[in-house]
């Protein structure tokens, strides 16, 4: 009888439980195992049709964050800070993002 994937706990995803020794009761469901190991996801890949975009996102974030100095120019929250900026900018900030 085949066990239920729901059943099985972390053996369902396990990429050794074809060839696992471990025993344990009919039906139990395993939450915790030292043997346990998954693949790792395959690294994403830029698709070449959405280099475009990448660069159009790179140059509006680059014309963001001209006409700040210092810290400002990466801060996040640069848009809406209330803080005075001098012209020599800034380059110590509690709030810096």
């Amino acid at each position: 009888m085949a066990e239920d994937a729901e059943n099985r706990g972390l053996c369902s995803t396990c990429m050794n439980s074809s060839t696992c020794t471990i025993k344990r009761e009919p039906g139990e469901t395993v939450l915790f195992c030292e043997h346990f190991e998954v693949e790792s996801p395959p690294a994403a890949e830029i698709a070449a049709e959405d280099l475009p975009l990448f660069a159009e996102l790179r140059a509006a974030e680059q014309r963001d964050s001209e006409g700040f100095i210092g810290l400002c120019s990466d801060c996040q929250g640069r848009l809406t800070c209330r803080f005075p900026r001098p012209e020599g900018g800034v380059w110590h900030c509690e709030e810096y993002e």
